[in-house]
């Protein structure tokens, strides 16, 4: 077994990243709080020091509300259809800690369907509102492991905050079970301190769950607006659910600080904001920083992913207003996507207010919060190869291309995109598995790519040639079509197999790309603009 792959050290990584954790949460919450008793001129100076604070004396009581049982073991609660629980009434001054849950539920989407609201001071509305998963960083009413500075989940699906909750007078936790099905087992503990006196210059703490099922064509998502007063923006956890294939991440992050006519905080794409690049590779999440779930390690369509980006360093200061966005087109800036199926976002925005505030706009009912992919009907016989089941050697090798950059009236793709092989070596194995329930019979065309870095590939299906010899350089990238003659494709089980051969004298790479398969039918419109390739040694 590869040892870097180990059960083992995958523990001991998360141990470890766990701790690191823990020791930014002290930074976070012990050492601010000494900090703020030194402040000059309400300026808190950043520390990175994880110790300094432990042996100072604690000016407070340690607190703590829970689902106890202390006369046995029935430490949880029940949660009934539509019934919302109180899990914290506190007396303040006061400042809530950690708060901790598990859940037990026969609700698939109880992620989404429980919703977590904080009531500061005997208002009447809440300053904190978010389906309680996304609250915790766990998006898509999925579960998934990480740590963060301020938010941790532990084995076995433990949910832990560490954000920082001040408030002067009182604080109430609600969860409402927005669900047809009870809640079975609801445990819970909310870990506070209550203070003589509160320390000056502390902020009410808001969270916000947004969404758009899609996003709006030509308009920025925003995951936070706000006003009323002094505060500072801590950051954001963004869910993705892709509804067409290509990368999501081109759109930049603008912030517009009290009004401002031009946004004063601009950045330079998705990924930039989030701290990684390049479209990503595997999950990570780190202190500050992100992308623990990523569905499939592609950029297909109906994939799901979740980052987050939390400003601890350096908090995002405003005195009267912020509006924070982000760009979701192709290109970032166009806001639109292939035929205007525009992707799903869905975030949770945290940040401090000098009083508890209103948040703008209302939570989606629970109906509405979990996206559904609208899938793309292809006509009978039409196979987009890059969306079944591929494996490759070396593995990571294939993904989903966005084609846009490259089409012209004349050179188009089906949907835009193709099955990319980026491996620049004469050794790459890929094999794409299908099954169909009927039997096929006609012309079998395939569409493939050239390009000036394409090599040279043979492809087989069910163990037979199909070409033997397909040369994929061009001068432009193009799409060509192969006319393999008439064919019959029986029902079941199909398994394509692409092999790098070499390479042209003239190309200067290895590199292949296959958009589809089609086996009778009507001929896409796309079709009669495409280069037709004669092929020597296809079997007819």
């Amino acid at each position: 077994m590869d040892g870097n792959k180990s059960p083992q050290n995958a523990f001991v990584k998360v141990c470890a990243l766990a701790a690191f954790a823990a020791i930014c949460c002290l930074i976070f919450s012990s050492c601010a709080r000494v900090s703020t008793n030194n402040t000059q001129g309400g300026y808190t100076p950043f520390s990175l020091s994880p110790l300094s604070s432990i042996p100072v004396l604690k000016d407070y009581q340690t607190m703590r509300s829970s689902s106890q049982d202390r006369m046995g073991n029935a430490d949880f609660k029940i949660i009934g259809a539509g019934e919302t629980l109180v899990i914290a009434d506190l007396q303040g001054p006061g400042e809530i800690t950690h708060i901790w849950v598990t859940i037990s539920s026969e609700d698939p989407k109880h992620l989404r369907n429980i919703v977590m609201r904080v009531y500061y001071d005997g208002n009447d509305f809440p300053s904190v509102e978010s389906p309680i998963g996304d609250f915790f960083g766990l998006g898509h009413g999925a579960y998934y492991y990480y740590g963060s500075a301020v938010q941790s989940i532990g084995t076995d699906n433990a949910m832990n905050s560490f954000w920082p909750m001040p408030f002067q007078k009182s604080a109430r936790i609600e969860a409402t079970n927005e669900s047809t099905i009870p809640v079975k087992a609801f445990y819970y503990y909310v870990d506070w301190r209550l203070f003589r006196a509160m320390p000056p210059n502390m902020g009410y703490f808001h969270a916000q769950y947004r969404q758009e099922f899609p996003c709006q064509t030509g308009k920025n998502y925003c995951f936070l607006e706000t006003s009323g007063g002094v505060g500072h923006f801590m950051g954001v956890n963004l869910s993705v659910h892709t509804q067409v294939s290509g990368w999501w991440g081109e759109g930049d992050d603008i912030f517009t600080i009290d009004g401002e006519q031009i946004p004063s905080i601009w950045g330079t794409g998705s990924e930039d904001y989030f701290c990684g690049a390049w479209c990503y590779g595997n999950t990570f999440y780190y202190p500050f920083f992100g992308m623990p779930y990523r569905k499939n390690l592609n950029q297909s369509q109906n994939n799901y992913w979740n980052v987050y980006r939390y400003h601890i360093e350096n908090p995002i200061a405003f005195s009267k207003s912020l509006k924070a966005e982000i760009e979701h087109g192709a290109l970032g800036f166009d806001n639109t996507r292939k035929g205007g199926r525009n992707n799903d976002y869905s975030s949770v925005a945290y940040w401090y207010m000098e009083k508890p505030v209103r948040l703008v706009g209302s939570l989606p009912p629970a109906s509405e919060r979990s996206p559904v992919y609208k899938e793309n009907i292809l006509p009978d016989g039409l196979f987009e190869l890059q969306y079944f089941d591929i494996s490759s050697n070396p593995p990571g090798i294939v993904d989903v291309q966005d084609l846009d950059f490259f089409i012209t009236p004349n050179r188009r793709w089906l949907n835009n995109d193709h099955l990319f092989c980026n491996h620049n070596t004469s050794d790459s194995v890929v094999q794409i598995r299908w099954n169909t329930d009927k039997v096929y019979t006609g012309e079998m065309i395939l569409v493939m790519t050239q390009a000036p870095d394409y090599g040279i590939i043979s492809l087989s299906l069910d163990g037979e040639d199909l070409l033997p010899n397909f040369n994929g350089y061009a001068t432009v990238v193009q799409p060509a079509l192969v006319n393999l003659g008439n064919r019959t494709l029986k029902a079941g089980n199909h398994t394509l197999v692409i092999q790098t051969r070499g390479r042209d004298e003239r190309s200067i790479r290895y590199l292949w790309g296959i958009d589809y398969m089609r086996i009778g039918g009507d001929a896409p419109e796309i079709e009669k603009d495409m280069v037709v390739i004669p092929i020597e040694g296809a079997n007819p």
